[in-house]
């Protein structure tokens, strides 16, 4: 949004051609909690090892079936929890300007400007 430069009464000073606005390191600290619904597979067959490389949950001591894909869905929510994203924002201080860049106007209330375009007047 174009804006004069200059200041005001309680306003900042804006140069010409300066830009500014709300960039997202001025949003306030907060997370994002992500819900997920896990469905675990497991064998149904005994197991057959304590080593989890290639198997499957099973029952019995040593927990894992490996040669044997999982053929079975535990029962639902037997693993869950939540994911928490890692903060987002810094809560700095927050003007909440819309973007913006100062600029100067020339508007001609009669005929052409006297400026015309790079200083060169119009005819």
């Amino acid at each position: 949004m174009p804006i004069s430069p200059g200041n005001g009464p309680g306003l900042p000073s804006i140069s010409w051609g300066q830009k500014g606005g709300l960039p997202n390191s001025t949003l306030p600290s907060h997370t994002h909690t992500i819900a997920s619904a896990l469905k675990v597979r497991a064998s149904a067959e005994d197991n057959n090892s304590d080593d989890p490389t290639g198997g499957a949950m099973a029952s019995g001591p040593n927990i894992y079936r490996t040669g044997n894909a999982p053929d079975t869905d535990m029962a639902a929510n037997s693993v869950g929890g939540t994911i928490t994203a890692a903060n987002a924002g810094t809560s700095a201080v927050n003007q909440n300007y819309t973007p913006y860049q100062a600029l100067n106007f020339i508007i001609a209330t009669q005929g052409r400007t006297r400026h015309g375009v790079n200083g060169v007047g119009l005819p």
